[in-house]
Parts: C-alpha cells; structure tokens; sequence
C-alpha cells in the first residue's frame, strides 16, 4: 500500500471461525474505501486463520500470533502498526453496517476538536436475529450524555468507535482493565478532557453469545466488576497526579457499587427500591397517590361507565387522537387515567376539557403502589353497571384487565407495531387478548401485523374479526387556497426520537442548499440535539409549539413535508399536512401508502440506505422547485384526498358506536 490510509481498521480475532466471515465482509463491503485492515489471529486453535487468509484483499495485513497474547496486548500491538489518520475499532463477531466508516470519518474530518466518535449498535444472537438495544448506549445520545453517563457505566460501544490515530496511540488500553478495558479508556480520555461525539443511528451489530465478553463480564457480579473498574481507574488517576470533579463522580460511583453489591446479599430488591426512593419527586408520588383516593370516592365517579387509560397528555400525534376520542363522548362524562409521566402540559387542557383526569404516572414505578392502584381502580368500575374500558399504549390497562369482572367491555388502540426488538402493546397485550372485545388499528397494516402475530404466538384467528379500522381525522380547510413561494419551504414537525431520524433532514437539508436550491428548512418541535453539528447552520428550529394556530401558520406557509422515519403506522402529521395542501415527501414505512401514492399525491421514497434516502429526498425537493406546476398538481391532490377521506363526522360516529351504543 504505498500511500498511506485514512483509516485503520483493527480486528483482533481468537477462536471466531464461526462469525468471522461475517466481520471480515462487512469491513470490506464498506462504502468508504481508503482503509487498511490489520487483522491478528492470536493464537486460535480452531480455523479463523484459514478464514482470514482466505481473502485475497490487498487492503487486508494479517499478522499471526503463534501464542495467546490476549485480547489487550493484541490490539495495543495493532495500535503500534496502524499508519491511518483514524483508527476504526472492530470485533471478530460483529457486523458493521455498510455506511459507518463513510459516516464517521464525515465527522472527524469535520470537526477537529473532536477525538473520537461513537454510534449506536443493535443486539444479535448467534442467528443474526435483532433481539434488542443496549440501554445505556442507546441513551448516551450527545457528547454531553457521554460524559453525563460514563462515570456510572460504560455506554460507548467499543466496536462502533472511530479514533483519531494520534489519541488512540496515545492513551492505549490499560492491560489491568481485562473486560473493560474501552470503558477505563473512555474515562481516561473524559478525564483528560477530549471530546466526544455520538452519531445517533445504529452502525453496528452488536453480538451476543455465550462466550462474548459483554455476557461474561454480566456473569462476575455486575456492581463488583463495575466497582472494581472505577476503582482501578481511579487509582491509575491518583498515581499519575491527576484528580478532578470527574474522577470524583467516578469514585463516587465506585462506592455506590460496593454497597449495592452487600444488598444484594440481603435482598435482590433492595437496590430497585433505593433507585426509585432517590429518584422519584415525592410530592409527585404523594400527589398521585392522592388522586386515586379522590377517585375512590369521588360521585363523579358513579355518573359514568366510561374508563380511558392512556400513558400521556404530551405534544404527539397519538396523544392527539386521543383527545379527539374523548372528545366523541364528552357528553358521557369520561375519566381518563394518565398512566405515564408526561413531559409537557400539552394536550392536558384538551383532555380535560372532555373528562375527569386521574394522574397516577409516578406510581407505576412502585410494585406494592402499582398493585394498590389496581386495586382501587377495579374495585371502582366492577362496581359500575355496564362499564366500558379503552387503553391505548398503556402497560397498566393490561395489567388492570385480569381484575376487571368479565362482563366489562374492554377495547384497546394499536397506532402501530413497534420494532420487533422491543416491548410493547402488541406484546403486552397478549396474555388478554381473549379479553378484548374490540381492538381498533388505524391502518391496514397493522390489522396483517396481527394476523402474524396471532400464528407466532398460538393465538386463535378467529380473534382477527374483532379488530376493526378506524381512520383518524384532521380539519379540513373549506377551500386550499395555497399560494407558491419563490423560496422553497420544507418542513418537519413532531419528535425527535429514533425512529424519526430527524438528523437525515439535517443532511438532505445541507445537501440541498449546497447545490444553490432556493428553499428553507423549518424544524417543529423539540429535537434534543437530533441534528449534526454541521447541519444546524442548515435548519431553523423553532422548538416545540402547543398554539393551535401558530402550528396553522406554519402550514399556511410550507411548500412540503419531510418525513424519514425508519418505521411508522400513518402519522397525524401527514394528515394534518395533506388537509393543508402541502406535498408530502416520505420513507415509504407502516402504512403511509395506503395514503400516498407516490406521484399522484404526494412522493413516497423507498426505505433502504441512509446515503440513498438523502440522495432521493434532495432529488425529489430539487424536481419541485423546478417544476412548479408539479408541485401545485401534487398540493391540490393532496388536498383533496384529505377532504374526502380525514372525515370527523365518520371517526366521531364510530367512536360512539363502538364505546356508548
């Protein structure tokens, strides 16, 4: 290799033979190229080295150890030989998705001051099955959340790490860390004051099998091994002179650890006790507690046979039906139990404005609490004649169910499936769903994510028949009197979270703008930091609105909608965007083209790689702006299909039949 790489990607490898393949190929399928791949086979016995010297890539250097040396002493050898300006770290039974190192050296190259970056991973068992996140990771959003979360445990994930060369040879990993070697080398460097940055998406399969090290490091005693971690590292610090409010926190941390692992002598629930007592508002508790003791004996209470259970009152879509629902059978004088904490007051006025609230979210975290709460609940409606129970998204409500006497009508919502690897009300639900008389989906996907579900899970199909569709509404303007703008105005309106992929807008925002389009991009909403530092300058946030008609306004003026979700099941944004007239440019997911059809009324962009979405959105916005005359035939389209089918008179008509006749 006569010039040298930008990257160096170091694998040490030791008896993998039966994932290795996978590893090597996803490194070498990697849209960025300009990389060397230092592969060492430390000493295995088994044929990982047959495997590696099985691919004929020039990019590959391969370096055999006749004897174990250990994982440590391996990759700080490869440290030594790497001649890239980064260094991307890499284990011999993960899979990296094909855009990480094209993503990554994208931010290193960008951002100077910044010595490494991170990104999420998703868990794989040894059938390559997604079986979940790592928590700790998946909430270390920021540089910021980093530093917030290191001293209490590891949340970087060692093989999604691109490295500046110089830092890594720099630091090295500290042999006296066996298993935990990256975190003490991610609290050396958060000592020492270099910078980090968290590249939000998932880039990495993350594997977990019996002889992984996350699962053995699991099996020594949590809180001892981290403990003993922290200890180490902050010792390593005192040696060298070096003591700081961080290394403080960590040793703070350290003790905490110790003690938690003389309870669990005591009692395995002593600690999940002590966390909620520390971190639980009291007066919050207190309050809610209250609120159910009202209910208990509250008049009001006897006047109705309608129950609602829904986790929140917060800006969002699905909280926004809700209200709309409540709204249906106001007159039947509802009570709402808010079973989540919400963020924001939100729709709260809405909700109360249509019945009688109940907040009792903090009690949820507390089994003895939670279990008075349905208690006192059930006792209440088994008293009333008739009654009739309707959740959405809540845990309580199928919890509640078993307690509730059998002739109580109990329906439920489903908005949408959430991804396979999580938990939710699809999956909650089921150990009630014969309990169910009604279960209401909002698109036609959902109703087949059932069917699937059903056979997965033994569940008689004749259940299916009880699932029925009801279209959520918006208003309609009587006319769609949407004028173009000489400057292109495209927005994103709703939450930051993952799925969302808010940071792709950021990206096709930049992309854009660069290529000289006259257009503005406009962000609703709170986004947390979901943007890129190098795309903020792209983007005007505006933050989170509530003022119904400040929303208005914002779509009295937009030209389109970006939507570039990874999953979905048909967002009240795209309705509330239709009924305004504006084009809609989504990732086709959920159930978003029973709705759209890609060229008639809005433009729907295929799912797959990142790098494509960006490229396809950019296109389509760029196709607008010189085709003005498309862009107006797509609006009125728009428009018209929400006039005939977002119909409230209908949704209000179902609503009512199916809860009070």
């Amino acid at each position: 290799m006569p010039n040298k790489p930008k990257v160096t990607v170091l694998m040490a490898v030791y008896n993998s033979e039966k994932y290795l393949k996978q590893a090597i190929s996803s490194i070498l399928e990697q849209t960025f190229s300009d990389f060397e791949f230092i592969i060492i086979n430390d000493g295995s016995t088994d044929n990982s080295m047959t495997i590696i010297q099985s691919y004929s890539d020039e990019r590959i250097r391969f370096i055999n150890n006749s004897l174990n040396r250990g994982v440590i002493k391996t990759v700080n050898d490869g440290i030594d030989l790497a001649q890239g300006e980064y260094i991307a770290r890499m284990d011999s039974d993960d899979i990296c998705l094909p855009e990480r190192l094209e993503k990554q050296v994208g931010i290193l190259d960008a951002m100077p001051e910044i010595a490494m970056v991170s990104a999420n991973v998703v868990l794989i068992n040894t059938e390559n099955e997604e079986i979940g996140f790592w928590d700790s990771n998946i909430n270390a959003k920021t540089g910021k959340y980093i530093y917030r979360l290191l001293p209490k445990d590891n949340c970087i994930a060692n093989p999604t790490v691109l490295i500046r060369s110089s830092t890594l040879k720099k630091y090295r990993y500290n042999e006296n860390q066996k298993s935990s070697e990256d975190w003490d080398l991610w609290l050396r460097m958060a000592s020492a004051g270099e910078k980090f940055f968290k590249l939000n998406e998932t880039l990495v399969k993350y594997r977990i099998h019996d002889h992984s090290i996350t699962v053995k490091f699991n099996k020594g005693g949590v809180y001892k091994i981290k403990a003993g971690v922290q200890m180490r590292f902050f010792i390593y610090e005192l040696n060298h002179l070096r003591f700081n409010g961080f290394n403080l926190k960590v040793f703070c941390n350290a003790i905490a650890n110790y003690l938690k692992q003389l309870l669990v002598g005591v009692s395995p629930n002593a600690i999940g006790a002590l966390q909620k007592v520390a971190t639980t508002n009291i007066f919050t508790l207190f309050s809610h507690l209250l609120n159910l003791i009202k209910f208990r004996w509250s008049k009001r209470a006897d006047n109705t046979s309608l129950f609602f259970f829904f986790p929140f009152y917060h800006i969002g879509g699905a909280e926004k039906v809700h209200a709309q629902i409540l709204s249906s059978v106001a007159d039947k004088k509802p009570i709402v139990f808010i079973t989540g904490t919400s963020p924001g007051k939100g729709f709260y006025n809405d909700f109360k404005e249509h019945a009688d609230i109940v907040e009792m979210g903090a009690i949820a975290d507390y089994p003895l609490l939670n279990k008075l709460a349905k208690k006192i609940v059930s006792s209440k409606i088994n008293r009333t004649p008739n009654p009739v129970t309707f959740g959405c998204n809540s845990q309580f409500y199928y919890r509640l169910i078993p307690q509730l006497k059998v002739d109580t009508k109990c329906v439920d919502l489903i908005h949408a499936f959430v991804n396979h690897t999580e938990s939710g009300p699809e999956y909650w639900s089921l150990t009630v769903v014969e309990r169910l008389a009604n279960r209401v989906v909002i698109n036609q996907k959902t109703t087949m994510d059932f069917k699937k579900l059903y056979e997965e899970n033994n569940v008689d199909s004749k259940l299916l028949s009880r699932i029925e569709y009801i279209s959520n509404f918006v208003e309609v303007p009587e006319i769609n009197d949407k004028q173009g703008h000489e400057k292109l105005n495209c927005i994103y309106v709703g939450r930051s979270s993952p799925e969302k992929r808010v940071y792709l807008i950021g990206e096709i925002a930049h992309e854009v703008i660069d290529e000289k389009i006259d257009s503005e991009f406009i962000l609703v909403g709170e986004m947390n930091n979901a943007l890129y530092e190098k795309d903020k300058a792209y983007c005007k946030q505006v933050g989170e609105i509530i003022d119904q008609t400040e929303i208005q306004k914002i779509y009295n003026k937009a030209d389109i909608l970006l939507l570039t979700s990874s999953r979905e099941g048909f967002p009240m944004v795209i309705m509330e965007a239709m009924a305004n007239g504006v084009v809609v440019i989504s990732t086709d997911v959920g159930g978003i083209a029973e709705r759209i059809t890609n060229g008639e009324n809005g433009i729907l962009i295929e799912a797959t790689s990142e790098s494509k979405i960006i490229d396809e959105f950019s296109k389509a916005i760029n196709v607008l702006s010189q085709n003005r005359d498309k862009l107006k035939l797509l609006s009125a389209s728009a428009y018209s299909y929400a006039k005939a089918n977002f119909n409230k008179e209908q949704f209000n008509k179902s609503y009512r039949k199916l809860l009070v006749a």
